[in-house]
This record gives C-alpha cells, structure tokens and sequence, in this order.
C-alpha cells in the first residue's frame, strides 16, 4: 500500500466513524496544528545513501572513483544546509498539518473535557488548498529528457507525501471572563511518509541506474509513532467562540521507523478556533 495515501485514507475512515456522534459533542474546533519531525539521524545517513548510489554508475564508468568530485559536491551542500540550519529546525523540524476536534463534556471535577483530534496533510490537500485560493498547482508529474545522438534519457517524479495525527485527552479548562486556560493530557498516533516515485530511464547503463535508485531506500522515507502527552493551552474571547493555542509536550514510547531514521520529536501543538455549545 502507498503510504501517504494510507495515512490520509485512515483519517477520513475515523472522520467518517465519528460523525454518527458528533451531534452530542459540547465543542468543535478547526484550525492548523503542527507535530515536529528528528532530521539528525537522517542528515546522518546521507553519505551511506550517497556512496551507495554512486558505486554501481562508477563501477560501470569502469573506475570505482569516477564519481567522487560529485560525491564531494553533494556532501558539501549538504554539510553548508546542515551549518545554517538551527540545530532547533532539524531537531525538531515543524510539520504543519489541517485538523479538526470533538469535545464531549465530562460530569468530572479533576477533569471536565474529553477532546479527540484529528488531523493531516497531502500533497492532494495542497493542491486542492492553491486551486481554491486561484493559484497555480504545480505540472505533475514533473519530467525532464535529454536527448543527444550518443546518450539518451528521460525523468519522471511524481512525488506525493502525507502525515496524520490523531489524540485523545482530557482536560481541565479554567474560564476567567474573555480567557480561558487550559491543561490536558493523553496519547497519540503520528503517522506520515514520502514517496518520491522517481523514474530515470536512459540509454545506456539502466542495470546501474535501477541500483543507484534502490540504493537510495526511497521507499522508507516514513515515521511512526506512538506518544503520551501533556499540554498548556490559552483562548481568547466569550466562552462560546474563543480562538485557542496550545502547545504540547510528547513523550514517544514506541516508534517505527524507516531506512532514513526519520523520528517524531517531542513538541506539538495547535491554534484554532473553538465553538463550544
């Protein structure tokens, strides 16, 4: 199964399971959430990518070593991207994601709320979002040729990504007049993947070619995880219509990842507006 659609498939079958009861939820809130995604380990296994990639094309070059000023040439971008970068931005590198929650009143006095959350991303979503505000969408699948008496070769991606997140917790608000705050905690599933669905076919050497892409584990660029959270929100406005930001604290305790190593980190968070009956 393709990844990114399965995530985004998984959550319209849970939307699709929770509308029989939303009609006795207390709230709905819609807006843009975020989770964060570890980049070091993957930055990490870009050189391994990059020697493995190379060495069938240079074997067939008929020098091993043919291709090392391109290798040097790859690794230095990648290790001048690294040095500007924010050890902030690859340790917890921001995710935005469209989401959606239910609230349902509980006859508590530790807790009142019980909120479950859901929300996602795909390259479908992005396409549909610039359609709608009058945009451009990008040429897709994106391809490239080129074409000379002695050489031939054609290109083709058609890259599709999608993430999803879903929660539940239980909260206890605090309403003081036009603020509202907010303590939660609970558990949840972060799921997403990239495809990149790269074709290269050429002339000569495609055997070498097919192994440089195998070689390049594009087939496990995915994260998983299972997390418990805790979280600090804030609202503004009457209680019935408040916006609202939270941000979250993760603590994964299982997680599944692919070749790259690429790792849920530990902040989430959310800013919406909040319509509660």
């Amino acid at each position: 199964m393709n990844r990114p659609a399965g995530c985004c498939g998984l959550l319209v079958i849970l939307m699709l399971i929770l509308v029989p009861v939303a009609g006795s939820a207390t709230g709905i809130s819609l807006g843009v959430s975020f989770c964060t995604l570890d980049l070091e380990a993957m930055l990490d296994r870009i050189p391994i990518a990059v020697d493995a990639a190379l060495l069938p094309i240079g074997s067939a070059l008929g020098d091993p070593n043919a291709l090392d000023p391109l290798r040097d040439e790859i690794l230095a971008t990648i290790a001048a991207v690294r040095a500007a970068s924010p050890d902030l931005l690859i340790d917890a590198f921001p995710l935005p994601l469209i989401g959606a929650s239910l609230e349902f009143g509980l006859p508590l006095i530790v807790v009142d709320t019980l909120r479950i959350s859901a929300a996602g991303l795909s390259n479908e979503w992005v396409w549909g979002i610039l359609d709608l505000a009058g945009l451009d969408v990008p040429e897709w699948p994106i391809t490239a040729s080129f074409d000379d008496p002695a050489f031939q070769a054609s290109f083709t991606a058609a890259p599709t990504f999608g993430a999803l997140f879903l929660s539940t917790e239980v909260a206890k608000r605090i309403d003081l007049l036009l603020i509202g705050v907010e303590i939660a905690a609970g558990v949840d599933l972060v799921q997403g993947a990239i495809d990149p669905d790269l074709e290269i076919t050429t002339s000569d050497f495609q055997m070498e070619i097919d192994e440089a892409l195998e070689a390049l584990q594009l087939d496990a660029l995915n994260w998983s995880a299972f997390a418990f959270h805790s979280s600090f929100g804030v609202g503004i406005g009457p209680p019935f219509l408040r916006l609202t930001a939270a941000i979250r604290f993760l603590v994964p305790v299982i997680q599944s990842q692919g070749w790259w190593q690429i790792g849920v980190s530990s902040f989430a968070g959310s800013i919406g507006l909040a319509v509660r009956f």
